[in-house]
C-alpha cells in the first residue's frame, strides 16, 4: 500500500458540478464520510460507479478519513482471509477513485486508528458550516451521530445524518430513533 504522504489531502475542497444526482437527499456542498465497515462489506465499486458521480456533480465532498485508511491497512494483514481480501479491495478502490477525483482522503496524522471518535469530532467541528453525512453499517455510531443533533451547546442549522450503504452500493437513509 502506498504511503499516506502521497495520497493525503486536507478537509477543504469542493468538486465542480457535472453529473446526475443521488436518490438520497444530500444537499449541495455537504460532506459525505465513508466508514470502513461500509467500504468492506458492501459493493464500494458500485457506489463509486453509480452514486458518487451524482454526488460530486452536486459539489458533495466524498471523504475517507485517514483513520479508516489506517484501519484498512491494519485489516489488510488480518489472519482471517475474507477480512484481509475485503480490506485490500476497499483500499485499492479508494485509491483508484481518489486518483480519479471522486473522493478525498483527509485527516490528521495523529488521528486515532479507530474511526468512530474521528467522525464525531469532524461532525462537531464542521456541521456549523456544512451538512455532514456518515455512511456506516454500525448502529451504535449511527445513534451517536443522531445524538450530535441534540447537543445544546453546539446548536446549529445543519444536521448530521447517518446513511447506510446497501449491498449493491446504493445509499439509504437510516430510520433509527434514539
Amino acid at each position: 500500500m502506498p504511503p499516506f504522504n502521497a495520497i493525503f489531502r486536507s478537509w477543504k475542497s469542493n468538486h465542480a458540478p457535472n453529473r446526475n444526482h443521488s436518490p438520497v437527499q444530500i444537499s449541495p456542498g455537504s460532506k459525505l464520510l465513508l466508514d470502513s465497515c461500509s467500504m468492506m462489506h458492501c459493493d464500494i465499486e458500485c457506489f463509486f460507479k453509480n452514486e458518487a458521480p451524482g454526488l460530486v456533480s452536486k459539489c458533495v465532498d466524498i471523504i475517507v478519513s485517514k483513520s479508516c485508511m489506517d484501519e484498512l491497512a491494519r485489516l489488510h494483514r488480518s489472519p482471517v482471509r475474507e477480512t484481509a481480501v475485503a480490506a485490500t479491495k476497499a483500499w485499492n478502490t479508494i485509491i483508484t477513485y481518489q486518483k480519479a477525483g471522486l473522493c478525498q482522503i483527509c485527516g490528521d496524522f495523529d488521528d486515532e486508528t479507530h474511526a468512530d471518535p474521528v467522525f464525531l469530532y469532524v461532525i462537531l467541528k464542521y456541521r456549523r458550516r456544512f451538512p455532514v453525512f456518515v455512511v456506516t453499517q454500525d448502529n451504535d455510531l449511527a445513534d451517536d451521530i443522531e445524538l450530535t443533533n441534540h447537543l445544546k451547546s453546539t446548536h446549529c442549522t445543519n444536521k448530521a445524518k447517518a446513511l447506510k450503504m446497501m449491498p449493491d452500493g446504493s445509499l439509504k437513509e437510516r430510520k433509527r430513533h434514539v
